[in-house]
């Protein structure tokens, strides 16, 4: 039995989708209304309560506004931290694997390379470290696993960054982005990925991305180029997509050779999985 917690996000629905069809019958995914992380003793009661009883739960919960963290610290706290300790109670009890998803975050992005899973993460913001001490907790279960992502995109839902570069393409606009290094991650080749964590053993830490890393501005005009595109989207300058903001560095890159080297996999290359998602009906 599978529990996806943070189940109303938008990793959360996508993984519920491949699931139930990989595994029909063997999944709950559960909002956070359903199952609040930050409510222990309730957590607690209803993991007890599934029959047959979990036998992984993959934790999707997060909050992840780095704006919202600074300004309203002591929820994003309990989100991203007590929550995490919660779940990780629960698993510890039950003896469950916890499969807890991560970000590149925890980083300062200061480095002058792709961060890799060994290195000490070095939080700069009120979000990051929230998301740190996440980490730290779900490390309270024996058997869990970290997944470290950068930048989730290609599901054409609200949220993904390649529809705003794609609309910034077609309308000639530009990008209220700071430019960095970035590891783009294709939510199919996630979803992928977290079908092949599942039948295995692992155990710590594990970054995932597609191929080597790029910057946002090559992410800009690779489209560009794609979509025959006359002019490539200047980037002047802003928060940028996903967790990225002003007050983190220039590298916001993961080294994802540990995947390959435990899966044998090597997952397509982000400019190939890029052009497949253009080529779809419809575009992104």
């Amino acid at each position: 039995m599978i529990l996806i917690t943070g189940a109303g996000g938008r990793v959360g629905r996508a993984l519920e989708a491949a699931l139930q069809e990989r595994f029909p019958d063997r999944v709950v995914a559960a909002t956070r209304e359903e199952l609040d992380l930050t409510d222990a003793a309730r957590l607690a009661l209803e993991m007890e309560r599934l029959d047959p009883p979990p036998e992984v739960a993959i934790n999707c919960s997060a909050l992840t506004d780095p704006l919202r963290a600074e300004s309203a610290p002591e929820e994003s706290l309990e989100v991203n931290c007590r929550g995490v300790a919660s779940l990780a109670r629960a698993c510890r009890e039950l003896g469950c694997r916890l499969i807890h998803l991560s970000t590149v975050d925890v980083f300062s992005g200061s480095a002058s390379s792709p961060y890799r899973e060994e290195e000490i993460p070095d939080p700069r913001t009120q979000y990051a470290r929230t998301r740190y001490l996440g980490e730290l907790s779900a490390r309270e279960v024996p058997d869990h696993l970290i997944l470290r992502m950068s930048l989730l995109c290609g599901d054409g839902e609200r949220g993904d960054p390649l529809l705003a570069v794609e609309r910034a393409v077609r309308r000639n606009e530009p990008l209220a982005w700071e430019d960095r290094a970035v590891s783009l991650f294709w939510m199919e080749d996630f979803v992928s990925v977290l079908q092949t964590v599942l039948r295995s053993d692992w155990r710590g830490v594990l970054h995932l991305g597609n191929g080597e890393a790029c910057l946002l501005s090559q992410m800009a005009a690779e489209a560009a180029g794609l979509l025959k595109a006359s002019s490539v989207p200047e980037l002047t300058g802003g928060s940028g997509p996903a967790s990225f903001w002003e007050a983190t560095g220039s590298n916001a890159a993961l080294d994802c050779q540990k995947f390959t080297q435990l899966s044998g996999r090597r997952l397509r290359d982000w400019r190939v999985a890029m052009a497949a998602t253009f080529a779809g009906p419809g575009g992104s």
